[in-house]
């Protein structure tokens, strides 16, 4: 098969968006007999489903939760009349009626339940059909969390039908339902909300990109109070219960660290997942029969994938505290040689994890669909762990090598490093490939959108640097693919920021190289002026007739690596507008900035389609005790803008002790008339590059030399972000 010569299958509807392309279960309003149909010779949903189901109940209507008599929640008598009329106002006492409700919930187990098992599926359905269900209890908070996180896989014409003008509103909606029960306190077991939050943290906005931590670090609190990091103490039974909890919770942990740059929230000391036993397939057997989406053969697969993702994480433990240290400083004396041991070590790791845990799959093989997405995803996870340790190796080297054979020493391990580096992008980039031809890319959980930037943003440069033909049009087809899923993406969730992020970088990097001056002697890269004339030559149109990417890492490895640096701090911190950090302790004075000499000649070509307009919500971040996207907040026990420091500190029998949160450093406000020594965002230095300003001051601050200005860049990883 000619991957070159692969289109993209696409499905046109009405108004600006483009339904799911190539979805292998096309469930939609009209349309739900598909589910017997062509679903059922996958293995999934075997039930039959009759064509008029919708002629009696419209996907629109709601119901009250009591019309399911297994939903209970129990704090809801203890509520004001008033609460109570409030939370009906917003519809959180109320559930979807009919087949919608049916198809939300069998989307979930679909697509989120095989990597993140809370529920027992097994349990949920014969309590669902009242099937000889005896007890009948699930709690209203975690169903509307499910639906909240199943709502993201709906069809677009689902979303159309039902009045909203995308997917994105829906999720919004059942967000703010969710949140609105945490927030008033109506489930009390620890279990069920620590499933709650763990699902919330699939939240993201741009008013708040903090979100799905402060989430995850409430399930932590939650389950640690139900001891569910102490399940191995336990009978058989609760046993399972709480090891599905608590390995959920480290596989989110870690995802969202290597994703976001962040440090991990359930440390070492705290729980080491070397000394226990990941999830097996033993702990999952109960739903390998009974599954109402998957046959026995996928759901075994699936559980394969899972145990191999719960060694995953348990191989990124050391890499994560590592690169990303809880303490967010790391110590630039210690010796280099031994951060390249610890290098080796956890690279060791991973090897061993592809060696003997990779879920390996032939083309030969006919393997349910989603097992293959499944295994494409762990697959992206472990290749930009790897990613993640090529930058901080050079990183390293880049710092210690400041006062000694500095450029030597980057270089050669640059080169001495190459082959991962090249490797892990290659491997990204055929999976999101594949994640585009086969029709799962809006599948992809919100986590993935975070691991395709830094690939996305280097095949950029790319893609700026060649000088061939051939090399162009290979670049501008996998960017049409990173296009693709960019725009599936923004249908689904609400990463405005990251598209803007890309523009920035690449912004930079087209004034800093593009448009280098090689006479300057105020280049960003000491190695600037020397190399760029020899590998990159501008054209009048702004096009490059440079050589390759690979010259470039050769002849400017601090630009690269001071870019990746930039892209992960704002990552990490949350700012949606790039920006320099202000001085640290440990790190050299914030005293230099870089003029760039030459303003940007040409337009950046949009990473993705504009948004269709729609109603400016109100958008209040919830760390600043805000809601999200409309959702009004009100302060009540637990909820993530009041965090209640007693979670922190309940302790029981044999409990580990955990800090109350993870601290983070604050966020950079931005002014873009005011420029202090505290900090400079990027455009802050454009604009400079604009203006008429004296090639050897910014801002009042002096340009006598570089040395101080790559020190600090290059440290900048070591701050936890």
């Amino acid at each position: 098969m000619d991957w070159n010569t692969l289109t993209i299958p696409e499905e046109t509807v009405t108004g600006d968006e483009t339904a799911n392309v190539g979805l292998p279960i096309e469930v939609t309003v009209e349309t739900y007999p598909v589910i017997e149909s062509d679903a059922r010779s996958e293995g999934q949903i075997p039930r039959p489903v009759p064509k008029d189901s919708f002629d009696h109940v419209s996907s629109a209507t709601l119901l009250p939760f009591s019309y399911l008599s297994f939903l209970m929640a129990p704090n809801l008598g203890r509520l004001q009349p008033a609460d109570i009329a409030y939370l009906e106002s917003k519809k959180s006492l109320h559930i979807p009626a009919g087949l919608f409700l049916e198809v939300l919930l069998s989307h979930y187990f679909l697509y989120t339940h095989p990597c993140l098992p809370i529920i027992n599926e097994a349990e949920f359905w014969k309590m669902f059909r009242q099937d000889g269900y005896t007890e009948p209890s699930f709690s209203l908070l975690v169903l509307q969390a499910m639906l909240f996180v199943a709502s993201s896989y709906i069809p677009i014409r689902v979303a159309k039908q039902l009045g909203e003008q995308s997917v994105l509103e829906i999720r919004n909606t059942y967000y703010r339902r969710a949140k609105l029960l945490y927030d008033f306190g109506i489930e009390e077991d620890p279990i069920r909300l620590s499933q709650a939050c763990i699902l919330l943290s699939f939240q993201s906005c741009k008013t708040d990109h903090l979100s799905n931590t402060t989430w995850l670090a409430l399930a932590i609190q939650h389950a640690r109070r139900a001891n569910a990091h102490l399940y191995y103490r336990y009978t058989q039974a609760r046993q399972t219960e709480l090891k599905r909890l608590w390995w959920s919770v480290l596989i989110r942990d870690r995802i969202i660290a290597i994703g976001m740059r962040r440090p991990i929230q359930v440390l070492p000391f705290h729980f080491d997942p070397y000394s226990r036993e990941p999830l097996q397939l033993k702990d999952l057997e109960a739903e390998i029969d009974v599954s109402e989406v998957y046959n026995k053969e996928t759901k075994v697969m699936l559980c394969k994938i899972l145990t191999s993702l719960c060694n995953l994480v348990t191989a990124l433990t050391m890499l994560i505290t590592t690169i990303y240290p809880p303490s967010g400083i790391e110590d630039l004396d210690t010796d280099i040689g031994m951060k390249l041991l610890q290098a080796d070590d956890i690279k060791s790791r991973l090897r061993y994890w592809e060696s003997n845990h990779m879920v390996h799959l032939s083309f030969s093989q006919n393997h349910h669909s989603s097992v293959r997405f499944y295994s494409q995803l762990t697959t992206l996870y472990y290749d930009s762990a790897r990613l993640a340790l090529f930058h901080y190796i050079s990183l390293w080297h880049n710092a210690q090598g400041r006062c000694h054979s500095y450029h030597a020493r980057l270089e050669q391990s640059q080169k001495e490093n190459r082959p991962d580096l090249l490797g892990a992008i290659t491997s990204i980039n055929e999976k999101v490939k594949r994640f585009i031809v086969d029709g799962t890319a809006t599948h992809l959980p919100i986590s993935a959108v975070a691991y395709t930037i830094t690939p996305q943003i280097l095949l950029n440069i790319s893609l700026r640097l060649t000088g061939s033909n051939i090399d162009r049009r290979r670049h501008e087809r996998f960017l049409n693919f990173y296009t693709e899923l960019t725009r599936l993406f923004h249908l689904r969730y609400d990463v405005s920021h990251v598209k803007n992020w890309i523009e920035q970088i690449l912004q930079v990097f087209e004034v800093v190289v593009l448009h280098c001056d090689p006479s300057s002697a105020t280049s960003i890269d000491r190695s600037c002026s020397s190399s760029v004339d020899q590998t990159i030559v501008s054209t009048p149109q702004g096009r490059t007739t440079g050589k390759s990417f690979s010259e470039f890492l050769d002849h400017q490895p601090t630009l690269y690596l001071q870019l990746l640096t930039i892209m992960d701090h704002s990552m990490s911190t949350g700012n949606e507008i790039l920006s320099l950090p202000g001085p640290q302790k440990l790190l050299p004075s914030f005293d230099e900035f870089v003029v760039f000499p030459t303003p940007i000649m040409q337009p950046l070509l949009p990473l993705s389609p504009p948004q269709p307009a729609r109603p400016m919500a109100r958008s209040v971040a919830m760390s600043n005790g805000g809601g999200v996207d409309g959702c009004e907040t009100v302060k009540k026990r637990g909820s993530p803008h009041t965090y209640d420091s007693t979670l922190a500190t309940t302790t029981s029998p044999g409990a580990i002790p955990f800090p109350d949160t993870i601290a983070f450093p604050e966020r950079a406000s931005y002014e873009p008339n005011t420029r202090t020594s505290t900090g400079n965002t990027l455009m802050d230095l454009i604009d400079y590059a604009n203006a008429d300003t004296p090639a050897n001051v910014v801002g009042g601050l002096s340009l006598d030399t570089n040395l101080e200005m790559d020190n600090l860049w290059m440290n900048l990883a070591f701050l936890g972000e």
